[in-house]
């Protein structure tokens, strides 16, 4: 049992900017057109002072474009970035332990600003929640004798949010690359995209076993040849520890991962890879707390007052997986009638969360970015496709919903004139309803209380407890325990 509870102290939306500016080195290819420019956010982590709270991370930009030569190259940049909001003057003097929060990217615009400069710029939006412990003890003056005192005891659920934990780890997997039929030569890996998502989280005491896969999608081309593109997928299980202090088996758990590097080497045609992962293990555990509800003393009088606590309790943890598609005619989609598909990557990001009769229902987006050649030139077609996702119905409102969701490599063909897509999206989140208690916070002890010897009878009214009689006349709640079966039946009490 605690005395203390985990509480919101405070809730905060944040914005901010990231730029960078690439410089490739002069062997590289030049720039004859930017075709795709990816953007991967750390898992944030975060934080918080005397005088504000934040998030930080890293930006990983994945920048695809065709060279001088027509042919097709790749280039990344890696940017710091840190998101901040001011506290109130009642929120500072609270300790904040855990941060809750995400960051989505908004309104990515790249330029390239010359023959191998890239100018990037992207605007950041941020949402965290912090938390703290808060005691649930009560204030008394001086009393000559303690053992008078008559306590009624509470006892309440509540979720301890732990902070979260980090772990890095390098994978590995080697594989021989299947060619295009009619196509030899040299394998060149040109760019890449990876997506991560756990499939089991197996916590133990002060770490837990993180298991998953990296789906890694490979963008390659044979060198010396006039062959397109083409794309090699793997999919690379794991099982990762990741240390989190004061962690026990009986804790609830969910895990966002991210691929921030993967390094190649190719003999012949065997692909040798090292992706690198980030996971980010967010954990929580159902406690219980002891409070005091009510209290008087048998030999003074008193007097008390009380303070509400309210504090988020877990009501589930959920996982899901579900499909967005997307079935248009080239024409409607301006995409040439004549093109072939060299690549698809896709992202997705959940805009607004509905609460409908206590069901759950994400509302997002899935941005696909389809990579086409018309046999000239390459070109990329951005598409928006709409989602919805619901979850189960909970018994209890929500307070909160916090979530994550992934965008695995989406299955792209053209087929007698229309673009068929579908995209598999992994999602995972944690939804609490809002918990309350009204605890004893001060107890003022007063002047004695005079008593005489005389009986008393007390007739209960239909809604008396046993403490509301012991209460009423100041005496032992011991003294009349023997009386319970008299008072359950409306009879008189005697003492």
């Amino acid at each position: 049992m605690n005395d203390k509870i985990t509480v919101q102290i405070c809730e905060k939306s944040m914005s901010g900017e990231i730029t960078a500016e690439i410089s490739m080195p002069d062997y590289e290819p030049e720039i004859r057109r930017l075709l795709r420019v990816g953007l991967t956010l750390t898992p944030p982590a975060g934080f918080s002072d005397t005088s504000r709270i934040g998030m930080n991370g890293e930006a990983i930009f994945d920048i695809l474009y065709a060279g001088n030569d027509g042919a097709l190259y790749s280039t990344r940049a890696r940017e710091s970035y840190e998101l901040t909001e001011a506290l109130k003057p009642s929120e500072k003097g609270a300790e904040i332990t855990a941060v809750i929060g995400d960051v989505t990217p908004e309104s990515l615009i790249s330029r390239a600003s010359a023959p191998r400069k890239i100018s990037l710029r992207c605007k950041l939006r941020g949402h965290a929640r912090g938390f703290g412990d808060e005691e649930i003890t009560e204030r008394a003056t001086y009393i000559e004798n303690p053992d008078s005192i008559e306590r009624l005891g509470g006892e309440s659920e509540y979720t301890y949010i732990f902070p979260s934990a980090f772990a890095e780890a390098t994978l590995s997997d080697d594989f021989t690359a299947e060619l295009p039929t009619d196509v030899s030569g040299d394998v060149r890996v040109i760019s890449y995209s990876a997506a991560a998502v756990f499939e089991d989280i197996e916590p133990a005491r002060d770490e837990a076993v993180v298991k998953g896969s990296l789906n890694l999608s490979i963008l390659a081309s044979v060198d010396d040849t006039d062959s397109m593109p083409f794309r090699l997928t793997r999919k690379i299980p794991f099982a990762e520890v990741v240390d989190a202090d004061g962690l026990e088996p009986t804790c609830k758990c969910v895990a966002s991962i991210c691929c921030t590097d993967c390094g190649f080497t190719v003999e012949e045609n065997r692909i040798f890879c090292e992706p690198t992962i980030v996971i980010r293990l967010d954990a929580e555990e159902n406690r219980r707390v002891e409070y005091t509800s009510d209290v008087y003393s048998t030999e003074v009088f008193s007097d008390s007052t009380t303070k509400r606590y309210e504090f988020p309790l877990l009501e589930k943890v959920f996982t899901g997986n579900f499909t967005a598609s997307l079935r248009e005619s080239l024409e409607d989609l301006g995409i040439d009638s004549g093109a072939t598909i060299s690549d698809a990557t896709a992202s997705a990001v959940v805009k607004n969360i509905e609460n409908n009769a206590n069901k759950l229902s994400f509302v997002g987006e899935t941005t696909l970015n389809i990579l086409t050649n018309n046999g000239d030139e390459y070109l990329l077609k951005e598409i928006k496709v709409p989602f919805k996702y619901d979850v189960n119905e909970s018994e209890n409102a929500p307070f909160f919903t916090d979530c994550h969701i992934v965008a695995l490599t989406p299955r792209a063909k053209i087929d007698n004139g229309r673009l068929l897509c579908d995209c598999e999206l992994h999602i995972c989140g944690r939804s609490y309803t809002k918990a309350e208690v009204e605890a004893i916070d001060e107890v003022i002890f007063g002047e004695n209380i005079e008593r005489d010897d005389a009986t008393t009878v007390c007739f209960p009214s239909p809604t008396d407890t046993l403490w509301d009689i012991s209460k009423r006349y100041h005496i032992p709640t011991e003294a009349i325990f023997s009386q319970e079966s008299r008072l359950k039946a409306g009879e008189a009490i005697i003492f």
